[in-house]
Order: structure tokens, then sequence, then C-alpha cells
């Protein structure tokens, strides 16, 4: 290890000429090497498998396809679990670095997915337990699912399981199909962004389109009761 100069900092790197090396190895090997193989050489953050397995069959794509950070689909549960009984419906969240949005190769994909969407999100769960099922979906869980690539490999990818919740983002909904007291429903969606927010966590993607409204079609005078997916939340650690 070479001595540091008097002062104990090196040099300034921030100089004409200088690159950023991991940027431009990541530009490099997406270059040389296709999307497949490169998933093969950045392996999944350790987990810890718990001895319980669920087969799902997907019934409806909600978001898929590349360029997305999540595949969301509706499943219908094969087999019974905890807390989810046989032929229940349930929103499965693939979080796949092959079609993952790198910007034009500017993020790192696996990085991103396995450092970020996929933990964050599951941890913003695991804190809001108090909210399960009165704010927020329910969240049954994280899973590993192994992808054939050929005959004598296979990826690992990771999902999360969520409350399936019947209703109309805010999103495509009418004002005018509703009356006063259940417009309230948006001061309610308000008051939970700065609530989750209180305990250091942030909606990076709070839209509408993530709101979800129960019963919306109904005009009487009990509001609309909301529920929000928590897309891309960023914990403060």
């Amino acid at each position: 290890m070479s001595a540091l100069p008097i002062g104990g900092k090196p040099e300034p790197p921030y100089t004409v000429g200088w690159r950023s090396v991991e940027f431009v190895a990541g530009r490099l090997e997406k270059a040389q090497r296709s999307p497949v193989e490169r998933f093969l050489r950045h392996p999944l953050l350790p987990g810890l498998d718990k001895p319980r397995n669920v087969d799902l069959e997907i019934i409806e794509v909600k978001k898929g396809g590349d360029n997305h950070d999540s595949q969301v689909v509706i499943v219908e549960v094969l087999g019974h679990i905890q807390r989810l009984k046989k032929g229940r419906r349930a929103v499965a969240k693939f979080y796949d670095p092959l079609y993952f949005d790198d910007d034009e190769g500017f993020l790192n994909p696996f990085a991103c997915v396995d450092r970020h969407y996929y933990t964050h999100e599951s941890a913003a769960y695991i804190t809001l337990v108090d909210l399960m099922g009165k704010k927020i979906a329910e969240f049954y869980g994280s899973f590993s699912v192994s992808i054939p690539v050929d005959e004598s490999h296979t990826r690992t990818v990771r999902l999360i399981l969520l409350e399936y919740i019947s209703g109309k983002p805010m999103l495509a909904a009418d004002p005018e199909d509703y009356n006063q007291l259940s417009r309230q429903v948006l001061k309610s969606a308000i008051d939970f962004e700065s609530l989750v927010y209180e305990r250091d966590i942030l909606l990076t993607d709070f839209m509408l389109r993530n709101i979800i409204l129960v019963d919306s079609a109904s005009c009487s005078e009990k509001p609309a009761w909301s529920s929000l997916t928590l897309a891309e939340p960023f914990l403060a650690v």
C-alpha cells in the first residue's frame, strides 16, 4: 500500500481525462456479452430460503415486457400456503434484471433490481405491517423462482406476492361519479404519504395509477376506500 501524502488525502482525481471505470466497464460488458451471460455473471444477493413453496399460474399480465422495473401479473394460487388458499388470486411482481429499463446502459440493472427495487419494496411492506389490509395491500412474502436458460443452467429471479384488490385505479376514475364525501379519499391518500414519510419511507412513484378505489361505482354516503401499492419506495438508512 502506498503512503498517503501529508494531510492524509490523495490528490483529487477529477482532472481532464479521468473516467468512471465502473461505468465504462459496464458499457463494455454490455457490448461484449449477451443479457443472459451478464445475468449469470451477477448473482443475486444471498437470502434465507425458508421451507415453503407455492405453485402459481399467471392468468393476466398487468405490466410486462422489456424496459420495466418489474413484471406485474395476476396469478392464481394452485396450492395452499399460509394466508393464501388454493384458487385465490394474488398479484406477483417479478424483479427480472433482463427486462429492467437501464436508461440506455446508464444504470446497472442487476444492482438496481437487487439492491433497491426488490429489497426496498419488501422492507417497506414489512415496516408498514400495521397498515396491511387497511391502507396497503397484504404482503404475502418474497420468493425466488428458477427460470431455465438451457439444459444445464437456470437463473434465479426474485418476486413478491401481494393481495389482489379488485377496484379501479384513481387514474381511471371520473370525479363526477363520486359525491363530495367520497372525493375525500384523495386527502386520505395524501395523509398516507405523509404517514409513511414519518417512518423514513419515501414513495418515489406516488401516482394516481397506484391508488386503487374499492367499490368506486358506489355513490352512497360511505366514502370510497383506497389502497395503495408501494411502487418504488425508498427507505432511509
